[in-house]
């Protein structure tokens, strides 16, 4: 990991961030295939009921929705995953509480088996922007992993998304807390801008004319602010 570090502080800021883009994509992909996995596991069980049964008993509607409800999981599991992985870095017309949401989904199946529970509150913005999707949900999903690696193996913990909007202005903060034990510094010692992964966020929010508040990674649970001008609600960049 030092080894990895010291060569990523060489490394120009597009560059790191293509590379950081590709590590998040191997990291969310594993949270996706469980998902998939498990629903799949559902739709063949009931799959093997239904043929076993030469005359379908009276709840055959219910299993019959059930196969077409974890179908449809299974799809949206995947389409998340690729939501990102393919996406380009052309704005896009979006509606950044449904971006946000979507972002959020694909880290909530680790986030559940890891035993961290997940608050979301989004206010809507008001009306669509215009972002380039995949470079959002870079910086998003990079705030998220940054997070959670601060909560893995601890009892009660927790993390909230909270999107408010007012003043043409979106406050998206991140945030975090576990209720057991004290709270650990991962990097002791050393400032946080120095985390490759926050480096490239700091890189993209720039990109994207954001701004990003940090508290309490020495000292505390971490938690960050993104704040995000809505200016160009509705309108061309």
């Amino acid at each position: 990991m030092a080894q990895w570090v010291a060569s990523a502080e060489l490394m120009p800021e597009a560059v790191l961030a293509e590379v950081n883009r590709l590590w998040i994509i191997g990291r969310t992909y594993s949270s996706t295939a469980h998902a998939v996995n498990n629903a799949l596991q559902v739709i063949g069980g009931r799959a093997e009921l239904l043929v076993a049964r030469t005359s379908p008993p009276p709840d055959f509607i219910d299993r019959v929705e059930v196969i077409r409800a974890q179908s449809q999981r299974a799809g949206t599991a995947i389409d998340t995953l690729l939501s990102y992985a393919r996406a380009g870095t052309d704005p896009q017309l979006t509606a950044l509480e449904d971006l946000v949401q979507v972002t959020v989904a694909m880290r909530a199946h680790s986030l559940h088996r890891a035993g961290i529970a997940l608050d979301v509150q989004l206010q809507p913005a008001g009306g669509p922007l215009f972002l380039p999707r995949s470079v959002f949900q870079q910086l998003l999903l990079n705030l998220l992993l940054l997070i959670e690696s601060r909560l893995v193996g601890r009892l009660g913990g927790r993390v909230a998304v909270v999107m408010t909007c007012a003043d043409q202005t979106a406050r998206l903060a991140i945030c975090t807390h576990a209720d057991s034990g004290e709270p650990r510094t991962r990097y002791p010692g050393e400032d946080f801008g120095v985390e490759p992964s926050f480096r490239v966020t700091r890189f993209l929010a720039q990109r994207l004319g954001y701004d990003v508040q940090t508290a309490g990674w020495n000292d505390e649970m971490p938690s960050f602010v993104l704040v995000i001008p809505l200016a160009n609600r509705a309108t061309a960049p």
